[in-house]
């Protein structure tokens, strides 16, 4: 009778640790912002540093923006609206004209798409 106790404790040990696992794939990007350096610009003799931000909206859209010099400097043009599917450790991400771009989380604060790795700010 021990024994089977034991077993019982054991088995609702592992499938507690089997469940957390799951809450954390299934986490939500809505409200996080990430960022990453895009590339280098010359404008008029002037160079500056693009950054693309990700702010993530609602469970399918992302709002991305280009800022000058650092993730939260000013803004070069207008945001632009991605849809989004995101499967941890998965991302797709959509713009407007269909452009799909795969990208992977590393963890749950940077993802990576192509060569460009995005941080939670």
């Amino acid at each position: 009778m021990k024994n089977k106790f034991i077993k019982l404790v054991l088995l609702a040990f592992l499938l507690s640790l089997s469940s957390c696992e799951k809450e954390i794939e299934k986490d939500t990007l809505i409200g996080s912002y990430f960022s990453g350096f895009a590339y280098s610009n010359t404008l008029f003799g002037t160079q500056y540093d693009v950054y693309w931000s990700y702010r993530f909206i609602d469970e399918t859209r992302t709002e991305r923006t280009a800022n000058e010099n650092n993730p939260y400097g000013s803004l070069i043009g207008a945001p632009e609206i991605y849809t989004y599917v995101y499967n941890y450790p998965s991302i797709t991400l959509t713009d407007s004209e269909g452009e799909q771009h795969e990208g992977t989380f590393i963890s749950k604060d940077v993802f990576r798409v192509y060569s460009t790795n995005y941080q939670r700010q």
